[in-house]
This record gives structure tokens, sequence and C-alpha cells, in this order.
């Protein structure tokens, strides 16, 4: 998703969040019910948009742009109950399960997988970073070509546990 100002007399911060998937949408759409938070879909159906001040103002704290995001001391910090909450939602949004439940989360920050690959490390998880696109890569995106202007990468949730080895390629 994304945080933006409106460029209107008013400037309202707007939150959109785009999901394809239409289970997890409706749970997105869920949260937001219990919160009490008015939302509307986009045009197209597969985007939630909604204001909400405080919320934006809070999530700017994250980082302006995707391949800024960051996590905060105080979430890398949480109980281990909260941490595996942060990585099974973040996953509803980024990310994939993978055979044996295993997860697999992907960003355009390098710096938001580190932090959740720290987070993996805090709750006894292996894992592991590797880079999935390049920046200058093109990909198709609701029937347009699109060029990747940044990075993205994938932390990968080890299924087993193994023997460690180092690759001195990577």
């Amino acid at each position: 998703g994304c945080v933006y100002k409106e460029h209107t007399a008013h400037g309202r911060s707007r939150i959109c969040i785009a999901q394809r998937d239409d289970a997890k949408r409706a749970s997105i759409a869920s949260l937001l019910d219990d919160m009490g938070i008015r939302y509307r879909l986009s045009s197209y159906g597969r985007q939630i948009e909604f204001t909400n001040r405080a919320m934006a103002d809070h999530l700017g704290l994250f980082g302006c742009g995707a391949h800024e995001r960051h996590l905060l001391p105080y979430v890398k910090d949480a109980t281990p109950e909260l941490l595996e909450c942060f990585l099974e939602t973040y996953c509803l949004g980024d990310g994939t399960h993978r055979k044996s439940r295993r997860l697999s989360y992907t960003t355009s920050s390098r710096q938001l997988a580190d932090d959740i690959h720290e987070i993996l490390a805090k709750l006894g998880k292996a894992g592991t970073l590797t880079l999935k696109e390049r920046a200058g890569s093109v990909t198709t995106i609701e029937g347009r070509e699109v060029v990747r202007a940044h990075d993205t990468y994938n932390v990968n949730e080890r299924s087993l546990s193994r023997s460690a080895w180092i690759d001195k390629a990577k």
C-alpha cells in the first residue's frame, strides 16, 4: 500500500491498500470495519482507499516510498507472539505461503528485508535473503508493462533446521 497527501485545497492524507486476492482484500476490509474506518473500493475493485490523518502520519514514520520502508524499533522489539503476528500479517500483503507452511516475504526495500530477517532470527528461525528482480527489469501489472525502479528482495523462511553453510559467492 501507500500513503499520500491529496493535491487539493484541504490536502487529506489518503491511505491505499492494493490487494488482488479477494479473500485477503475481504480480510483487510473486515479489519477496517472492526476499527470503524470508512473506506471505498477503487473503480477496478482491487484497492481499498480511506483517509485517516493519525494513521497516515504514523505510517509515514516507516519510510516514504516502498524502497525506503523500514521497521521502527518498537516493532522489532515486540514479544515473540506479536512478531509472529506481524510476519503473518505482512505475508498477507507482500508474501507467499510455500510448501510446509514456509513463508516468503517480498519487498523493494533492502532495509525492510534486513528487518524481517532480524525478526526471523529473534524467533529462532532461519531465513535466506535473495535478490528477486533487478531495477530496470520489466513486469506486467493489470495488462500494462512496468519497468521496476528498484531492486526487489525475497526473505525466505527456511522450512527445516539444517546445518548452516556459507556460499562465498553470495
